[in-house]
């Protein structure tokens, strides 16, 4: 029984520091996948942030044109009231 306990005793040792090193590197990339997810989120919300001012900007620039053009269509509206009205106006002299 000695003898075959002593003979199993390198296979034990190279099983040990087989398992140790695993360990060791499993608890490395752990690490660094958590390093990298933490550079990874801040660069994310960096984005984010700049997305946020671009629609910001999109917005206004959009509210803005859809101000002036609606202006711009009432005041065409007015002019066009005012044309016909004239139109109509010169219409009836001409009748009469």
């Amino acid at each position: 029984m000695e003898a075959s306990l002593i003979s199993a005793l390198p296979n034990l040792g190279v099983g040990v520091v087989s398992i140790l090193a695993v360990g060791y590197i499993v608890n490395k990339f752990l690490l660094a996948m958590d390093e990298r997810t933490v550079r990874h989120e801040a660069s994310m919300n960096e984005r984010e942030a700049y997305l946020r001012v671009v629609e910001k900007e999109i917005r206004t620039t959009l509210s803005n044109s859809l101000h002036e053009s609606t202006k711009v269509i009432e005041e065409n509206r007015r002019v066009m009231v005012l044309v016909l009205d004239r139109l109509s106006d010169r219409d009836n002299n001409k009748i009469s």
